[in-house]
């Protein structure tokens, strides 16, 4: 039931992006998360440090099975103090043995993803868990290893 929830709700965003889309200028990007562990993981974006998106929402929740990987697409807001900010949200990811830092996200209106550990590094945390990023702008895969606690 609750792999349904969020399923449901990651739906309800990208129709609620596509809308945005279709106003905006920006084009779509996707951060690809590869959950590098053998426990079902659930990442969640949340409200606090969210700003300048269309895409996702706050509170979006997407779920992904040991050693399998789920697509977050995200498109930045134009308007409203948005125009020459980045997007940016944190992903909230309860980690099984410990209790983990939000993995902050930050990208362009091109879909250019910021390297998550840039970011973590301005905000002043320090990341508990393994983030390795590839690709290019403006589809991007996070593979996310638990560290060892």
């Amino acid at each position: 039931m609750f792999k349904s929830i969020s399923t449901t709700l990651a739906v309800a965003a990208i129709s609620v992006g596509a809308f945005a889309q279709a106003a905006s200028a920006n084009n779509w990007g996707q951060i690809t998360l590869a959950n590098d562990s053998p426990y079902f993981m659930n990442y969640t974006v949340m409200s606090d440090g969210w700003n300048c998106n269309d895409a996702p929402l706050r509170g979006v929740s997407i779920s992904a099975d040991p050693n399998a990987e789920v697509a977050l697409k995200i498109l930045r807001k134009d308007g409203h103090g948005c125009n020459g900010e980045q997007g940016v949200f944190l992903l909230q990811m309860p980690m099984p043995t410990y209790k983990a830092v939000p993995l902050p996200i930050s990208y362009t209106s091109d879909g250019c993803l910021v390297d998550p550990h840039d970011r973590a590094a301005q905000l002043g945390y320090q990341l508990n868990y393994i983030v390795e990023m590839e690709g290019s702008c403006p589809n991007f895969r996070l593979r996310i290893t638990p560290a060892v606690q």
